[in-house]
């Protein structure tokens, strides 16, 4: 049986809708798979929210490729069954990405003290055990152009300067007149190395020395400024994505329908 006029036309909208599906499944598979073995990852740290986060991205590419997969495969064999199984699996998957995004959006001051933690933490502890994290935060100072989690005073009781990050009140108190450093990546990029490595030796609160050799604002408040920043994007992107799965559920339900009335006709 073949579809003709507007309805071989909507078989062929629905295809084209299921491959930017299936594609955009593929791409989700494989970010999720690379944030989940990537070694270099700035928050990648023994946190089950995180990584609940990053096994949800993996199940909804999983689910968003499959989707994809029967859609096109319906549409172009013109089967019922596998167009209901598309738009089972579809109005599964939009009714979990609005639930997500419901939660992301009442929970975002949870999120924002969440990256100010893992920031703060990469700081005092993390930058010095793992290489690999080290050079991925290296990265984000250049970046973001930032020093440190809240400001560049962080680093003086890190385990960078040999510090016990949990040395308590003492600690604090002797860290106001103690020198410390700050790594090189919190130099400005006009610097020379000789100028940065004299302007990375610092001596109390940083505040007191104005500084303009290094960055002074804090790596959490531009990640999460970058957040802010960007919000009405991302917010835009979702939209785009559930107009095209609502289009999915619509296409689908109509091509079926064009389907059952041809069978009929033929019987």
């Amino acid at each position: 049986m073949a579809l003709r006029g507007c309805c071989g036309l909507l078989k062929y909208l629905v295809v084209l809708v299921n491959l930017i599906c299936w594609l955009a499944g593929l791409l989700m598979l494989v970010l999720a798979t690379w944030l989940i073995v990537n070694p270099q990852l700035l928050f990648r740290q023994q946190d089950s929210q995180f990584y609940l986060l990053l096994y949800t991205l993996l199940a909804v590419g999983s689910i968003m490729f499959i989707v994809g997969f029967l859609g096109c495969t319906g549409a172009c064999r013109e089967s019922q069954c596998m167009l209901v199984l598309f738009f089972c699996f579809l109005l599964l998957l939009l009714v979990a990405q609005i639930a997500a995004g419901a939660w992301a959006y009442t929970h975002e001051d949870r999120l924002d003290a969440l990256i100010e933690d893992k920031v703060m933490n990469t700081v005092k502890k993390e930058y010095t055990a793992d290489e690999a994290q080290a050079v991925t935060f290296d990265n984000v100072q250049k970046m973001l152009e930032c020093c440190g989690a809240k400001n560049a005073a962080d680093w003086a009781l890190s385990s960078y300067n040999q510090k016990n990050p949990d040395g308590g009140y003492e600690i604090m108190i002797s860290s106001s007149i103690e020198s410390y450093r700050v790594p090189p990546s919190c130099c400005l990029p006009e610097l020379s190395p000789d100028e940065c490595d004299r302007a990375t030796q610092l001596k109390g609160p940083i505040f007191s020395q104005l500084k303009t050799s290094i960055y002074t604002e804090g790596c959490a408040m531009k990640i999460v400024q970058w957040k802010e920043e960007n919000k009405s994007t991302l917010a835009l992107i979702c939209v785009a994505i559930v107009s095209l799965e609502l289009m999915g559920l619509l296409f689908s339900i109509v091509l079926c329908c064009a389907i059952r009335s041809v069978d009929r006709y033929k019987a």
